[in-house]
């Protein structure tokens, strides 16, 4: 069994997929159950090239009031989460941090008041002020995720809502 860290990982650590990536079968992944709060993560003790990227055990709690827990089935990968490790990037998250600014997976938990998903849900997020998500799960805060089609799969969900924020920003909010 794979995990989806362990699939991506040669991404992060610079090496480059024969193409065509899009078209490879995403192993399937076990992930551990909710009561199991261990699961792996790439975490960042220091900045630095790809060698600082480290696969551990992070513990993963219960989500809070307005949190979800997700079980990450894919994430995306951005070039301000290199600039972040290398300390390059306007702001940079205290060490040490799980980096990872988007992804898609399946909502395992919900806190207090969240009323916009429910466990089984399939929810993706993007988003500049929270990293994590190079994990196999974390607590996101509900509010930033969004349903997901069943229609779209995972994976391209995870690649392109940081995206569609992206072109969204452009289309609305810039000015000529």
């Amino acid at each position: 069994m794979y995990s989806p860290l362990l699939f991506i990982h040669p991404l992060i650590a610079g090496k480059h997929p024969q193409p065509p990536f899009h078209r490879r079968k995403t192993p399937t992944a076990t992930f551990p159950s909710p009561e199991n709060t261990m699961v792996k993560a790439i975490t960042l003790h220091q900045h630095g090239g790809p060698q600082v990227l480290k696969y551990e055990d992070v513990e993963v709690g219960d989500p809070k009031e307005g949190e979800i827990r997700i079980k990450h089935k894919a994430i995306g990968i951005n070039f301000c989460d290199v600039y972040m490790r290398k300390d390059l990037y306007q702001v940079s998250p205290p060490l040490p941090y799980t980096p990872g600014l988007e992804g898609a997976g399946v909502v395992t938990a919900v806190g207090a008041g969240v009323t916009a998903c429910k466990v089984g849900d399939l929810v993706a997020y993007g988003t500049m002020d929270v990293v994590g998500s190079y994990s196999e799960e974390r607590i996101l805060r509900a509010n930033l995720a969004v349903p997901v089609p069943s229609s779209i799969d995972p994976v391209i969900a995870a690649s392109i809502i940081f995206k569609g924020f992206t072109a969204q920003l452009l289309v609305r909010d810039s000015t000529p």
